[in-house]
């Protein structure tokens, strides 16, 4: 065998080997890969203000040059929502969040009346009286103004007067006609009279007992002095300094 003919048969064995270790390696490692696909994302100059992303440009998911993802697009402020949409609310700010309405403020607490002290027994009733002088008695104008112009009591509940709290919602004491039933005629007080009225309270139905009894007893006194009347305690005798310390030590025992 020439040597011609021997270089022509190692070239074909050479060429077989190759062939056969390509094909050896396309079945173990499967068919080579392709480029990454292209991912579409926002074109941010397509967008309009208001409207969703209309058109889309092509970019590789993989930066080519720095091997890094390409950085995420932002928006212009005149490419928000103007209204709260949830799917956009950590991409957004300056929208309108849901808010949880505020609880109404708390009604303020009802004053609770004064209770007298455990084993004190505190009076059920204060009275004092203010009466016309033997053989006379109260005309019904000069009591009308009396009691309301001067002392400013108003006649209001049950038909007699009455002095109310501060924010004239509660009768503090009241004062009755010593006639039966004990109302005023208000409408007709130019032809009513009577021989005199009665100041009273109840200690414990007021929040301030003490404070109502020094507003009875000086109401007392200066109703005795403009009618020139006299005042009686609550057995019908003269009312005096020492009866109205008796009655005041009392209130003072139950309740201070």
């Amino acid at each position: 065998m020439d040597r011609d003919t021997l270089r022509l048969i190692l070239l074909v064995i050479g060429a077989i080997f190759l062939a056969g270790m390509y094909a050896w390696g396309r079945h173990k490692y499967g068919p080579r890969p392709e480029a990454a696909p292209k991912r579409r994302v926002w074109d941010e100059d397509d967008m309009e203000p208001g409207t969703v992303y209309s058109r889309f440009r092509e970019e590789p998911d993989v930066d080519e040059e720095e091997g890094t993802l390409p950085p995420k697009p932002t928006l212009r402020p005149s490419q928000r929502y103007d209204r709260f949409d949830p799917m956009f609310s950590d991409e957004f700010d300056g929208l309108a969040r849901p808010t949880t309405p505020e609880p109404p403020p708390p009604s303020p607490p009802k004053s609770e009346k004064k209770q007298p002290r455990s084993g004190v027994g505190a009076p059920f009733l204060i009275q004092v009286s203010v009466v016309a002088r033997s053989g006379e008695s109260f005309q019904g104008e000069e009591l009308r103004e009396a009691l309301m112009d001067d002392l400013e009591l108003i006649h209001g509940e049950m038909g007699i007067f009455h002095r109310y709290d501060r924010r004239h919602r509660e009768p503090q004491f009241s004062i009755a006609s010593l006639i039966e039933p004990g109302t005023f005629p208000i409408e007709d007080m130019e032809n009513f009279e009577c021989p005199g009225v009665v100041l009273f309270f109840q200690p414990g139905m007021v929040d301030d007992p003490l404070g109502v009894f020094d507003d009875l007893i000086e109401t007392c006194h200066e109703l005795a002095r403009r009618m020139d009347a006299i005042e009686w305690d609550d057995r019908r005798q003269p009312l005096t300094t020492e009866k109205i310390a008796y009655m005041r030590g009392q209130m003072e025992a139950a309740f201070e």
